[in-house]
């Protein structure tokens, strides 16, 4: 991956297509205690790749003047890169931005309401 983002000023396009899953959090920076994976052809000798791998490597990494379109076909694929926005498509094919950090903020919300009215019942 690196040799992908290493040149300035370049269109990049990079596309996945197979296994997505999910691994322990291990710097427990995720409020669902995983990261996001992809899961690569040898990842019995080498493991999956989390999406603060895919992150760091990626986007982090994306040499000036760059753009990188990105194309997951997986499971959990929706934030392995860790990105604030999203693009997905809605049921009919329309194309929608999705604000992750504001949809992150509603899932916690959602979360800590059922865990409140559960303790009180």
């Amino acid at each position: 991956m690196h040799w992908l983002v290493s040149e300035p000023n370049t269109c990049l396009f990079l596309h996945y297509s197979g296994h997505g899953g999910q691994i322990p959090d291990p710097d427990g920076d995720r409020a669902s205690g995983f990261d996001d994976t992809i899961v690569p052809v040898d990842y019995l000798q080498n493991g999956q790749i989390s999406s603060d791998t895919l992150h760091k490597c990626l986007v982090s990494a994306l040499a000036p003047g760059s753009t990188l379109f990105v194309l997951f076909d997986c499971c959990h694929s929706g934030s392995a890169l860790e990105l604030p926005y999203v693009y997905r498509t809605d049921e009919d094919g329309n194309v929608n931005l999705v604000d992750n950090l504001k949809e992150g903020m509603n899932l916690l919300g959602e979360v800590s309401l059922d865990y409140l009215c559960t303790k009180l019942h």
